[in-house]
Parts: C-alpha cells; structure tokens; sequence
C-alpha cells in the first residue's frame, strides 16, 4: 500500500482516524473545532433556557395576549388633514390641464366624449360640406354626418397641418383646440 501523502495525513488527524502525534498542527486544529461545538451546544441551552424565561414573563404580565389598539389622536388628525388636502388639490390638479395654458378650449370631455364647437349658421348643410372640402383638399380625413338635426364635421390634424387647419375655422369663428381635433356642430339659429 502507497505512503499516504501529507495531505491525507493531516485530514485523517482532523477526522480522528489517525494519531495526533502524526500532525500536531492538525491535532489542535480539531481540538479547537470540538471545543466550539461544545460552546456553541452549551451556548443552545442557555438561549432555550433565556427564551423560556422571557416567554413566561410575559405571559405573567399579559403582554402576549394581542389586545385592540385604538388609534390615537394624531392618526386622526392625519387622517382628516389628508382628506382636507384631497379635496383641496384634485380640483385644482383637474383644472390644470393644457388647454387652460394656452387659451384654447377643446370643449367638455365627459367620461372620454368630447362635445362639439356650437357654430350657428343660415345653411349647415353647405358650410359644413364647404369646410369638409377644404379640409380633404389639404389631404385630412373628414367625417361629416347629420346628428339630431346639426351637421357634424369630426378631423384630426397632424402637427403639420394645424398651420393651414386654424385660418379655415377662424373664418368660422371656431378655434382649434390644444389636441388638434376639429369637432364643429352646425346649426340653424
């Protein structure tokens, strides 16, 4: 059988299979690994001995019963302050908006339904169908349709072409909101 090697020599000291007297270094070193364990066993003791007291300390002052807390004042008083603010900045917060920036007002927008531009004309049918033709001449698509009795004209504008849109509806009197929409009623006065 082979010589074991160094090695080998100092892991079957460490593992207790061999003599201590063949690596002393290894000897202390497993010497030192047991007598840690024996702390850390003692040390576990202890701990469980500690917690056992504590528990039943606080058992004998009731404190592990988990009681109602009520809310103090201040939570109160925090709550009341948020709801102040609440109803203080969401009005101020919707009212900002940036067609109150600019000055233009692309109507009422209720629940995602834009109302039109109220525009009174002698003929709704040939104005509307007039700037129906200057919008599809400068390449928009246009919708227009009767609806209870007013003519409807419905576009969107690029960027670009709100330059060329905005002199057509202030012949109209309209203005061209923020978004670029152009959503005109005509009616009969």
């Amino acid at each position: 059988m082979a010589e074991p090697t160094d090695d080998e020599r100092w892991f079957e000291v460490l593992t207790g299979r061999a003599e201590a007297s063949e690596d002393p270094e290894a000897a202390a070193l497993r010497k030192s690994i047991l007598a840690r364990e024996q702390r850390d066993e003692a040390d576990t003791q202890s701990d469980q001995l500690a917690l056992r007291r504590l528990m039943a300390r606080l058992e004998k002052e009731e404190l592990l019963e988990a009681k109602p807390v009520a809310p103090s004042r201040t939570r109160w008083y925090a709550l009341a302050a948020s709801v102040v603010l609440a109803a203080l900045l969401v009005p101020a917060v919707i009212q900002m908006t940036p067609d109150s920036l600019d000055g233009t007002d692309p109507g009422e927008v209720w629940r995602g339904i834009v109302e039109p531009q109220e525009l009174t004309v002698a003929d709704p049918e040939a104005i509307s169908a007039e700037l129906e033709n200057d919008l599809t001449a400068l390449g928009i698509s246009v919708q227009r349709y009767e609806y209870e009795g007013r003519w409807i004209v419905d576009a969107e504008t690029t960027p670009a072409e709100r330059d060329a849109v905005a002199p057509l509806l202030d012949a109209l009197g309209a203005t061209l909101p923020y978004d670029g929409r152009v959503l005109l009623a005509f009616a009969v006065p």
